[in-house]
Formats: C-alpha cells, sequence, structure tokens
C-alpha cells in the first residue's frame, strides 16, 4: 500500500482507525489546548495583581493611638511613619500659658521626646532636663531631651484649665473631644497589619467626638 493512500489502519487485535478520523481528534486537541493556554494567559496576570495585593494587606503599619489608660480599644488611631513629628500642647494651670512638648517616632516604634516648648515660668513639678533657650517671641524650650519612650500618660486637664490638644500633620485635635477631664490617656505607637486596620475602619468606625 503505498504511503498517504491507506483511508482505514489496521492492527492485530486493534480496531480498525480512520486516518482522518485521527486528523480530527489532532486538530480538536490542539484547539483545546490553544483555549486552555488563552484561559491561562488571562488568569495570570490576576493571579500575580492578587498575590501582590495580599503582600500589601498582610505588611504593617504604624499608627499612633490614643486611649484611655488600662483600656484596649483606642479613641483615636492616626497612621504615622517614622520620623513623623506630633505634640500634646496644654495650658499651664500656674502660669496661665502655653505648654508644649514636642515627639518623634523612632525607626523601633518608640516615641522620642526632643524638647518642650513654653511661655510659662516652669512651675509645678514632673519636667524634664534639657538645654533651656529663650526666643525672639519671649518664648522658651528645653531643648536636647532626647528622652525615649515606649508610652506617654498624662491625666487629661478640663478646657478652661489644660484642654490638651494633640497636633499632628497640621490638625489640631483637641483631646477633649475623645475623652472626660479626669481621664488618664496613653499615647503609645502600634504596629498592626493593614487588613486589620482596613477591616476596623469599616466595620468598626472611628468614634466619633462627643456631643
Amino acid at each position: 500500500m503505498a504511503p498517504g493512500s491507506a483511508e482505514i489502519l489496521q492492527g492485530k487485535g486493534h480496531p480498525q482507525i480512520s486516518i482522518a478520523s485521527v486528523r480530527r481528534v489532532t486538530k480538536a486537541s490542539c484547539e483545546a489546548l490553544c483555549r486552555l493556554r488563552k484561559r491561562v494567559a488571562v488568569f495570570i496576570p490576576v493571579l500575580i495583581a492578587l498575590a501582590l495585593l495580599g503582600g500589601w494587606l498582610m505588611g504593617s503599619e504604624q499608627r499612633l493611638e490614643v486611649k484611655k489608660d488600662g483600656t484596649p480599644a483606642p479613641l483615636l488611631h492616626l497612621e504615622v511613619k517614622p520620623g513623623a513629628y506630633f505634640s500634646v500642647w496644654f495650658f499651664h494651670s500656674y502660669d496661665r500659658s502655653y505648654f508644649e512638648e514636642h515627639y518623634c517616632l523612632t525607626e523601633k516604634g518608640t516615641l522620642l521626646l526632643s524638647h518642650m516648648s513654653f511661655k510659662s515660668s516652669l512651675n509645678g513639678q514632673g519636667f524634664e532636663f534639657g538645654t533651656y533657650r529663650c526666643r525672639p517671641d519671649g518664648s522658651a524650650e528645653l531643648a536636647d531631651i532626647n528622652k525615649e519612650l515606649d508610652e506617654v500618660i498624662f491625666r487629661l486637664g478640663s478646657p478652661d484649665l489644660a484642654n490638651h490638644t494633640l497636633i499632628i500633620d497640621g490638625q489640631r485635635l483637641s483631646l477633649l473631644d475623645y475623652a472626660e477631664p479626669g481621664d488618664l490617656m496613653n499615647l503609645s505607637v502600634v504596629s498592626q497589619p493593614r487588613w486589620k486596620h482596613i477591616w476596623s475602619k469599616c466595620f468598626f468606625p472611628r468614634r466619633g467626638r462627643r456631643g
């Protein structure tokens, strides 16, 4: 039988197979394989995007939390990065003038008390030692304190005697909008996965200001 002229392949113990049938099966298999490749080509970018998104959500970020000391739920939480600056401002009850403590977030996630600025005469107790400097506007500062802290704890004063205010990113947040006078406040930095923050923000939104 001449090559290519056979229409039927017959072997001992095997059913008769048409060459045309083999070609049809081969063509169908190639087409199915091409369709599979196209589907895989579509899903690969999707899988890569999902993997990148999962890695981003599992990544940690730091937040400055303000809460009542001894309670787990924060009253206020703000995204911060290492090197970020913020301050706690209050009205000095003795000298009837402002006092401001300046902090910086370290790479380790601690709070560095860098300096204090004020117009008071430093009456009272509890202030850190530092380099005293006068300013042209009549105020002064205690510089070069550089004391590293895990947390900052203070008693929240009344509106007329302290009015403790958190100053960060150009915002002035009166802490009396979130807690009551006399509450013991705690400021600290926490690190948590992004997904956890997004979850809490969506389903457990930040407490609104007191009415």
